[in-house]
């Protein structure tokens, strides 16, 4: 009977270490999980400004709520992404579109921007292409 005992015994040893060991692992949002952001297309609007990347982040965005890019969808270290309220119109309706920002640290104190945005395919005809003027706002917040 002794062996039997010890048998079970070593059975529940070895399964509160199995236990502990499973409850010990790192999680896959722990800190050294990479985020996987979506990727700027080559089409995208970029910039290389003398900053780094948390300041250029702030500037990035201030200036999506300067443009009235209020639904902060995403909101990361290096990737932005926000949504203009729907407005509708007599024929048309505008607003929805999507807005990414992508930042890169290229060195200490430079960082490189890239931004995007997507039209919907509902409102596509009352939406308009947000880059240039989101890009020019980043500029001219970071530059005062």
């Amino acid at each position: 009977m002794s062996n039997i005992h010890k048998s079970i015994e070593l059975a529940i040893i070895a399964t509160f270490l199995l236990i502990i060991v499973g409850c010990a692992s790192t999680s896959p949002e722990g800190p050294e999980a990479k985020k996987d952001y979506p990727k700027p297309p080559d089409h995208a609007k970029t910039a290389v400004v003398h900053y780094p990347v948390a300041t250029a982040h702030k500037s990035a965005e201030n200036s999506l709520a300067v443009s009235g890019f209020t639904k902060i969808g995403k909101n990361y270290d290096v990737f932005l992404e926000a949504e203009r309220p729907r407005h509708m119109g007599l024929f048309i309706g505008s607003g929805g579109e999507i807005f990414r920002i992508g930042l890169n640290p290229t060195k200490n104190d430079e960082t490189e921007i890239k931004v995007d945005s997507i039209k919907t395919f509902a409102g596509m005809v009352g939406q308009k292409e947000w880059d240039s003027t989101v890009l020019a706002e980043i500029l001219r917040d970071l530059n005062k």
